[in-house]
């Protein structure tokens, strides 16, 4: 759950930075056919680069200074009082392992999931409109097929997938007009249009609280546009004109927003755009200069984040469920007073969820089983795990095997680990 979340806000930021850098280098400025594909890309590229990052691997493992405080005696019994040496990252460990964090995780979990359920039903909800606007009557089928449907929209015209729906404001154009809005709208279905729609509906069911998704949501829409009036072809005075026309409607609310972004909306910059006198060597160019920047910002990124990102080499721990580590190793600390003691814990103690699964870290024969422990052997390395109920009937296993579950009694699962005959820490052997 922790690692799904740390997944996904690692995406999100991602994605946020990439969007920022398109408002930076591409937006207004760059060809539009190669400014969809990069949008499109951000969505895949955000989950994609966590997965490839060149992850630092730690090949050792510290064991902490144990202090013992005090040693006493009662009825009979050694009283043995030691503490570790406290750290920002003894601290951090502790927090992370605590209820509180657990408790934590779990809330914005449920948080990140209700708001994914949310989205999604809305999502879903506006393609099943839209879908049964073809049920609508067909008020015209052009030459190439494409069927047009009329409906009660408060709009003038828009297009999904292969069909074009006309809206109210339809009703006052005269033939001419009408035969531009449906070229432009055909333009539209040519370029798939509607699947850029589709993925980043679908992107921001998952990535729903990310601020931007909704920016580059309407950056796709605004190159779409662009994409479709630079292809519809005839006068451009004319198809301007038109543009601010249909646009008029809008027009007194355009007029109540501040001049800076009155100047910057939709409208205006698709007809700067219609006018746009530079080539298209002229914008792939100023595209193609760029590439090797993001090019430098991603490779970073990967090697980067893979440096912060430590991975500890080994096996992964025997448990699939939640654990968190009850007693850790440690061996030969003395305490000098009168008399002489060597303390040590030569194992590791796990305190496991009841509902886990206890699994077989490697593949080979099991050299010893008894009702609560097992011991297998891979080269010079010897493991042992107890404290379980043991499956029944074992007998060679594979990597990942249920061999078992924790003791329903509340006793530790804990782990040995010997090397060439000489026990040694699990942490040495096992990713913990």
């Amino acid at each position: 759950m922790v690692a799904l979340l740390e997944y996904t806000l690692e995406a999100g930021l991602i994605f946020y930075l990439l969007i920022a850098f398109y408002n930076s280098v591409y937006y207004s400025l760059c060809y539009n056919k190669w400014n969809r594909i990069f949008l499109l890309l951000t969505v895949f590229l955000s989950y994609g680069l966590p997965l490839l990052k060149i992850k630092h691997h730690v090949h050792g493992f510290k064991t902490e200074d144990v202090l013992i405080v005090d040693v006493t005696k009662d009825n009979g019994v050694d009283l043995i009082t030691f503490k570790t040496e406290r750290t920002i990252g003894t601290l951090w460990s502790e927090f992370l392992d605590s209820q509180f964090f657990e408790n934590l995780v779990l809330i914005i979990f449920a948080v990140y999931v209700a708001g994914v359920a949310v989205k999604l039903f809305t999502f879903l909800r506006g393609l099943y409109k839209t879908l049964r606007l073809k049920l609508n009557p067909v008020t015209a089928v052009l030459e190439d097929g494409t069927k047009v449907y009329k409906t009660n929209l408060n709009t003038v015209a828009f297009s999904f997938f292969s069909n074009i729906f006309v809206g109210k404001k339809a009703e006052s154009l005269d033939e001419k007009d009408l035969k531009i809005i449906f070229a432009h709208e055909k333009q539209h279905i040519k370029g798939r249009h509607s699947v850029d729609t589709l993925i980043f509906g679908l992107y921001s069911v998952l990535q729903w609280y990310n601020p931007a998704v909704k920016r580059a949501s309407r950056h796709s829409r605004f190159i779409c546009e662009n994409i479709a009036d630079s292809s519809v072809g005839g006068d451009v005075s004319d198809y301007s004109r038109l543009i601010l026309r249909l646009g008029a409607s809008n027009t007194d609310k355009e007029m109540l927003k501040p001049r800076k972004k009155r100047l910057n909306s939709s409208i205006a910059q698709r007809i700067i755009h219609l006018f746009n006198r530079d080539s298209i060597e002229v914008k792939k160019t100023r595209f193609l200069l760029s590439l090797p920047v993001l090019a430098f910002l991603v490779a970073t990124y990967i090697v980067l984040a893979g440096i912060f990102t430590r991975e500890r080499e080994g096996w992964d721990v025997p448990v699939d469920g939640r654990f968190r580590i009850s007693c850790d190793f440690f061996e030969n600390y003395t305490y000098l007073d009168d008399e002489l003691y060597v303390l040590s814990h030569r194992q590791i103690d796990l305190q496991v969820a009841t509902h886990s699964k206890i699994l077989a870290p490697m593949s080979g024969k099991l050299n010893y089983v008894s009702d609560n422990e097992i011991m297998m052997m891979n080269d010079s390395i010897t493991v042992f795990i107890g404290g379980i109920l043991v499956k029944d009937d074992l007998s060679d296993v594979r990597v990942g095997d249920v061999i078992g579950k924790p003791n329903q009694e509340g006793h530790p699962v804990f782990i040995k680990t010997c090397k060439n005959g000489k026990i040694v820490n699990p942490k040495s052997v096992f990713k913990l």
